[in-house]
């Protein structure tokens, strides 16, 4: 059987009015903190551009169900954010903006 795709989260981060380019985004599901992928904000990234990054769901290895709510942090080693997501296996890119604080 064919694996379902799962949701692209992609976005941007930001420290101030900068983009925080190198910055580390990390994805994992409330429920199961250590199943953890992540992406380098920036040019070296996973997006290629400048404040961007982009994770699939589909290299998480938790078994997702609609609801689950999925946590997006970001750090730059001095500062934080974070955001959430609640799983729709329907989503297909999802946005979100997370400013360092």
């Amino acid at each position: 059987m064919a694996q379902q795709p799962q949701p692209i989260i992609y976005g941007q981060v930001f420290n101030d009015d900068l983009a925080a380019d190198g910055a580390t985004v990390s994805i994992f599901p409330a429920l199961n903190e250590t199943d953890i992928i992540q992406d380098i904000v920036g040019p070296s990234g996973n997006f290629g551009l400048t404040s961007f990054f982009k994770l699939n769901l589909f290299n998480l290895v938790s078994d997702l169900s609609e609801g689950d709510e999925i946590i997006i942090f970001a750090t730059n080693g001095d500062k934080e954010a974070e955001a959430t997501y609640i799983y729709d296996p329907a989503d297909g890119a999802v946005y979100r903006q997370l400013l360092l604080d």
